[in-house]
């Protein structure tokens, strides 16, 4: 599927193209980044912001999608996200790291994003 994100046109791959047993998550420590490439191993590709912490991967020659990056991960994205507990895991981040970046978020900010997973979820029931 082509679509069109920030002046490029951009080929999104099918999930049945992906492989799961493939998708490989990486955490990088020192620069505090999460990258998901769906095929596997990293290709050359360019950044494409789509929000204050994500970002697509996309192949230089194709400009197919090929994965995903989320910056900031410990210190601000899975506060916000606890979805990306599930990644953090994958990645081979330290549970106890994991449950300390929550921690450090306090009550109020995990609300917040629990509240924010919950309406999301409204929205998708209802598409």
């Amino acid at each position: 599927m082509v679509i069109e994100y920030s002046g490029y046109r951009l080929i999104k791959p099918d999930a049945a193209e992906i492989d799961s047993r493939s998708v490989a998550f990486r955490y990088d420590a020192l620069s505090d980044r999460l990258t998901v490439h769906f095929f596997g191993e990293a290709r050359p590709a360019f950044s494409l912001d789509v929000s204050d912490v994500e970002n697509l991967r996309v192949e230089l020659d194709t400009n197919r999608i090929v994965g995903l990056e989320v910056e900031a991960f410990l210190s601000h994205a899975i506060r916000a996200e606890p979805r990306y507990v599930v990644w953090a895991i994958q990645a081979g981040i330290p549970m106890e790291t994991v449950i300390q970046s929550l921690h450090e978020a306090g009550h109020d900010a995990l609300h917040e994003a629990a509240v924010k997973m919950a309406v999301d979820d409204l929205d998708y029931a209802s598409d």
